[in-house]
């Protein structure tokens, strides 16, 4: 369906541009099939923003060129730099409105440099394709929102059903044992990372489509802002179970046994979660947790209690995330529902040096074509800048672009043949619209089913563009072969030329920018022991976990890109995550300490120094392990806070969570004595 509307679309686009007479029609079929996604509010928003960066890029070129034409060095200059700070912009906004400024670039270099030998025409060729690009999104908007309109809402809320659906699973998997099951035969269920991983990827996926949402009427905006708040509640849901898990796997590799009622609330809340038992309520839960967080610290201070008082701690996070989910989950559809305004939202990951990288090999990459086209004075020359522009801006957000680039220029190649063979014998035989549109309706169709599919959509939309450019239609169809031939090895040369720059400044593997975010991480770990937490402590830990969890979310293709490849990128932050928002905890318990609680206090101190000199040491060293003598601290401070303040247990288990982070395969036996 989506491939037939998307060729009904193309057509139309073909008939009203050559009707009005247009310059380039094929900008507009070319228009529609980049505009064209599977959902019709990506459609709507896709187009919006194509038309709004074109917009730009015309503007800039109609204000670069007429000036610039006579000095020829300035204009590669001034269109590098422009195309290079779009591209920049773009690269810091991680929704699909980034596509504005990416746009905005390179539709510059394509009016710009094809117009440097009529520069008083260059209004003219500015006002011609915001024309046709005008044209093309409005068709390619209007089919694919009245013919069997596909709601993005729609595909949404199914991926959050599954995304819920995984963590139920995973949580099931994790607590899914009897009560004579033996700790060590849990080991290495619990080690699984396959449910990590799954997990993980959903939040970039909805993330993609949330975005969206907002163009499917006054409804969908509404349900984006609940949608949003619902996605960063879900992501709560990572840390909490690999918090779980975390401590299972030390309770079954130390063979510390599973106290019987822990074992039974377990097997209640995995009722609740998969709602095969509706008696054990949420509250009923949430008490029967609290009564054994109770019963556990009337046991006394020990490694045991302490560790099984952590699980149930989280388990109540968990029950309370989940329950708040599943309420937001039932208000998508409900127009009365208006979701609360955030306090503070979330910051997505961005990596500024690597953009500004991507920006630089952009710059070098179109003066590098620009220079090529001047000293050798090939007519069709400006092809070569024009696909560097191209080619920078599409594969900038891929860690190495160069195996997409060699597939770009395999299927330009299989293009320029599809192209020849249409131009050269095909076409010629059409005397009208019917037959040409009879004639390239087979290959519209098969080119939507490429786009439409996942695993060939880059293959489709290379494809796409590359004929609908190349095919050159207009009214009084003339085959020019030598044109095309000549622009078609332009082009070639164009991508190697791009491959080899990139080869030299973006050639960069999923292990570098892996490590690029883990040391993000961690300078935002060290922040928090900088932190100012006189004002909305709470808020603040929430905010770090928001920051981490971004990173954690970007990281996980990397980390698992590397585990295909036979590579090891050791962590994925989650520790760091629990290890800054336990520092953030540890300091604020440390300022309500009496001051009657002076040793510990005073010992709190020291510890809190000896981490942040560690995270220093780590920041510079990714492969540092914490030394043995940050250990044996924590185990002195918790001695001692056991000792003049039994009393303090959050403090208590706040430091059994940061050491189980730093060292959790070390038994304590200072809590056991």
């Amino acid at each position: 369906m989506f491939s037939v509307k998307t060729c009904a679309a193309a057509i139309l686009a073909l008939f009203i541009s050559l009707y009005a007479n247009l310059d380039r029609p094929g900008w507009a079929v070319t228009t529609v099939f980049i505009a064209s996604q599977p959902f019709s509010g990506a459609t709507l928003s896709k187009s919006v923003y194509r038309f709004v960066g074109t917009l730009l890029g015309a503007v800039a070129t109609v204000l670069m060129v007429p000036n610039l034409v006579q000095t020829p060095e300035m204009l590669s200059l001034a269109m590098a730099a422009w195309v290079s700070l779009c591209l920049y912009l773009s690269l810091q906004d991680r929704s699909p409105r980034s596509y504005i400024f990416m746009l905005a670039g390179y539709s510059a270099a394509f009016i710009g440099f094809p117009s440097v030998d009529t520069p008083f025409a260059i209004f003219d060729t500015a006002v011609s394709r915001v024309e046709e690009i005008t044209l093309g999104v409005v068709c390619s908007s209007l089919v694919h929102s009245v013919i069997f309109p596909s709601s993005v809402r729609r595909a949404v809320i199914h991926r959050i059903d599954d995304w819920l659906r995984d963590t139920r699973l995973w949580c099931s998997e994790l607590l899914n044992y009897g009560p004579s099951s033996p700790p060590q035969i849990l080991s290495p269920q619990i080690k699984d990372t396959t449910f990590l991983s799954k997990v993980a990827d959903y939040p970039l996926n909805v993330e993609a489509l949330t975005a969206h949402i907002a163009y499917e009427g006054r409804s969908g905006r509404r349900s984006a802002k609940i949608i949003k708040e619902l996605q960063e509640n879900l992501a709560l849901l990572l840390p909490i179970l690999a918090s779980i898990e975390e401590r299972l796997a030390i309770a079954a590799g130390q063979g510390i046994p599973v106290p019987e009622r822990i074992q039974l609330a377990f097997a209640a809340i995995i009722s609740w979660l998969n709602r095969t038992d509706p008696r054990p309520t949420s509250d009923r839960l949430r008490q029967e947790f609290s009564d054994i967080d109770d019963l556990l610290a009337a046991e006394g201070v020990s490694w045991n209690s302490l560790l099984w008082s952590g699980v149930m701690v989280r388990l109540q996070e968990l029950l309370k995330v989940v329950r708040t989910c599943e309420h937001l989950r039932s208000m998508i559809n409900d127009d009365r529902y208006r979701a609360p305004r955030r306090r503070s939202p979330a910051v997505p990951h961005i990596d500024k040096g690597l953009a500004a990288l991507s920006a630089f090999t952009a710059f070098i990459s179109i003066l590098a074509g620009c220079a090529f086209w001047i000293a050798t004075g090939w007519s069709s020359g400006s092809s070569i800048p024009m696909i560097a522009a191209v080619a920078c801006s599409f594969f900038a957000t891929l860690d190495s672009p160069l195996p997409s680039m060699k597939v770009f220029a395999k299927y330009v190649v299989v293009s320029v043949v599809i192209t020849m063979v249409y131009s050269s014998v095909l076409l010629p035989l059409a005397n009208g619209l019917e037959m040409s549109a009879l004639m390239l309706a087979p290959a519209f169709i098969a080119l939507g089913l490429l786009i439409a599919a996942p695993s060939t959509g880059f293959i489709g939309m290379v494809l796409s563009t590359n004929i609908a450019t190349l095919l050159n239609l207009n009214n009084i169809y003339l085959s020019d072969f030598p044109g095309l031939l000549n622009n078609s090895l332009a082009t070639l040369v164009g991508i190697v030329l791009t491959m080899a720059i990139m080869s030299v400044f973006r050639a960069r593997t999923p292990t570098w920018s892996g490590l690029r975010i883990m040391r993000a991480g961690l300078r935002d770990v060290q922040g928090c022991l900088r932190a100012d937490l006189m004002r909305w402590p709470r808020l603040q830990r929430q905010a770090f976990v928001r920051r981490m969890l971004e990173r954690v979310h970007v990281l996980m293709p990397r980390v698992k890109a590397n585990a295909l490849a036979g590579l090891a990128l050791d962590g994925n932050l989650l520790a760091e995550l629990r290890l800054g928002a336990n520092i953030l905890d540890l300091r604020r318990q440390r300022r309500q300490l009496p001051l009657s609680d002076a040793e510990a206090g005073s010992r709190l101190d020291a510890l809190i120094a000896d981490i942040g000199h560690y995270l220093s040491v780590r920041a510079h060293d990714l492969n540092v392990r914490p030394p043995l003598g940050l250990r044996e601290n924590i185990d002195a401070v918790l001695n001692a806070v056991r000792k003049s303040a039994p009393s303090h247990r959050e403090l208590l288990l706040t430091l059994v969570s940061i050491r189980i982070v730093l060292y959790p395969h070390a038994p304590c036996a200072v809590l056991n004595t």
